[in-house]
């Protein structure tokens, strides 16, 4: 960006801090990114720069409001993926090391990996992670989830008790969409929530891009005392025995 656009401009000017805001706001539809991009380009003056005009020309390709439907779309890495491994399987191999001697440390990361691997298993097998919150859906989410991705559900769990609040709310059918104001981002998200198959969306995205349910829906779902992530509920309920109580059947994570 310096170097297209002047370094005088970037250095000195809240121009980068305002472009960046706009283009890496996840939360923002492709509407709201082209409307905040025109206020962004005028309030600078930039409207005449011709890599500007080019890059907002192929917005479509790299700005992430028009990925915000890709299911999974926000783990799709390119070099990202390449210079984590490259930088990992640097630690055990050399320059100066012959076929042999690479093929032998390229086993000894392997085996790394897979102990790691194993040693993750064994924790999400065998041990539970303290809930943070009063929701009961929480406790379903940990018995489906493996750790890490647990971690970033409570995340959720703790801004949907301490960030929301009450917006409006609108019926057709058995369709309810509640506006939920999100105190943290300053802006509301719709929900749309099923009232008889607790099936819900919210403009966010975030289950959509992350596949991690959002703090608006947990919201939604606390008021409507819905206990468990409903596209899951039927995988935890098959593995429980006739007194309730989780069988020993591994279940997916």
């Amino acid at each position: 960006m310096p170097e297209k656009v002047g370094r005088a401009i970037c250095n000195n000017t809240e121009f980068m801090t305002d472009i960046n805001a706009v283009v890496w706001d996840v939360d923002l539809e492709p509407h709201e990114f082209e409307q905040n991009w025109k206020t962004v380009i005028e309030a600078h003056g930039m409207e005449s720069n011709r890599w500007l005009k080019y890059v907002f020309a192929i917005r479509q390709k790299w700005i992430p409001a028009y990925f915000r439907d890709l299911p999974l779309g926000c783990l799709l890495r390119t070099t990202q993926r390449s210079e984590s491994s490259n930088s990992y399987f640097k630690r055990f191999e050399s320059h100066f090391g012959t076929l042999v001697e690479f093929w032998m440390r390229y086993n000894s990361a392997i085996e790394q990996k897979r102990h790691t691997q194993r040693r993750m298993d064994n924790a999400n097998e065998h041990s539970m992670v303290e809930k943070v919150g009063p929701m009961k859906v929480e406790m379903h989410a940990s018995h489906v989830y493996t750790h890490p991705i647990f971690a970033d559900f409570q995340n959720e769990v703790k801004h949907a008790i301490c960030s929301m609040g009450v917006g409006s709310l609108t019926t057709v059918g058995a369709v309810e969409y509640h506006d939920v104001r999100d105190g943290l981002k300053h802006r509301s998200f719709r929900v749309e929530f099923n009232t008889k198959t607790n099936e819900s969306k919210c403009a966010c995205k975030l289950f959509e891009r992350h596949g991690i349910v959002c703090r608006h829906i947990l919201w939604v779902w606390n008021g409507r005392r819905v206990h468990g992530i409903p596209t899951l509920m039927s995988l935890l309920d098959g593995q429980r025995n006739p007194t309730g109580q989780l069988s020993e059947m591994k279940m997916e994570r």
